[in-house]
Formats: C-alpha cells, structure tokens, sequence
C-alpha cells in the first residue's frame, strides 16, 4: 500500500491487526484502518475532542478485553467501535491535560496495563454503558520521570500514585 491508495503517510510507526480483522496502521501523519477493502483515516481535528489528540501515531495496542489504546506524540485515547470515534483526550485529576510522548504500552499477566512515554504510568480502563451512550474513563497513576529502558520489574518499588481522567 502506498500514499496513493489513500494510506495517509508512508513513514509508518506500527501496523496491527485486530481481534476483528482490521488492521490498524500508525503514521506520522494520522492513524489508519484498512477493513480489507478501504482505508479509513483517522486525524487531529481541532476542537473536536474525539478526534485524535495528534496526527503523529507512535503506537497501538489491544488489551485482553478488546479495548484498542491509542498512543500519540502528545497523549493517550482509546478508540470506540460503536461511534467509530475516540474518547477525549486523558487528563490529571486536576484538569490539566495529560501530555506524554507514547512510545510503548503492554499488559502484565495480571491485567495491569502500562504505558511509557515521558512518564511511566499504570493504566486503569473503567467503561461504563449507561443509556445506550459509551462513557469511557482512563485512569492513570504517574510514576517518577525515569529512563523509557528501565524494565517493569522495578515498577512497583518506585509507584507513586497520581490519578488521571477523561
């Protein structure tokens, strides 16, 4: 696939595929969904909080329950299926936008999920369905600014918990 059958950018960052076949592709330049047949492409789109919080897609990554986390050059979001739409942007406890380069995210064995990036944080996913509406809410709790290479087994001996919201 090239830029001339509607791939949004040649410089790509990971290609996934799905629990449901699609196969998702992040680029420098907005994230990507080929059903088989079209592409899908998905951008910033400024004062639309479901849009993607930036158009430079480092990573993805599907937990066990089949929630598809986004990672971008500025934030985190998680995609929804039934709007074809993204939640807002995480922010801290106190409002203010959560603002981190995602380079990796991965589960645990016991289903903890962490995301690296400027900051270390262990991701909390709780979805509630209320009235045929999807309300999403991420929790994450911040650690120290540490190297991106330490390895998660030291996690748990640094963990300060810092809460993060939609």
């Amino acid at each position: 696939f090239t830029t001339n059958s509607k791939l949004s950018s040649s410089l790509i960052n990971k290609i996934y595929q799905d629990r449901n076949g699609m196969i998702w592709i992040a680029t420098e330049d907005g994230l990507n969904k080929y059903d088989g047949v079209k592409f899908t492409v998905y951008k910033h789109k400024k004062n639309d909080e479901h849009s993607l919080c930036h158009n430079y897609v480092r990573t993805l990554f599907e937990d066990s329950k089949g929630n598809l986390i986004i990672g971008t050059y500025t934030g985190i979001q998680m995609y929804d299926p039934a709007t074809d739409r993204f939640t807002p942007q995480a922010r801290w406890e106190n409002g203010d936008l959560f603002d981190s380069n995602i380079i990796a995210i991965l589960e645990r064995q016991n289903g903890e999920i962490w995301v690296s990036g400027n900051i270390l944080c262990k991701l909390i996913i709780s979805l509630i369905l209320a009235l045929n509406t999807f309300l999403s809410h991420i929790d994450l709790y911040s650690m120290y600014y540490i190297n991106q290479y330490v390895t998660y087994t030291i996690f748990s001996s640094i963990f300060v918990p810092r809460k993060l919201h939609f």
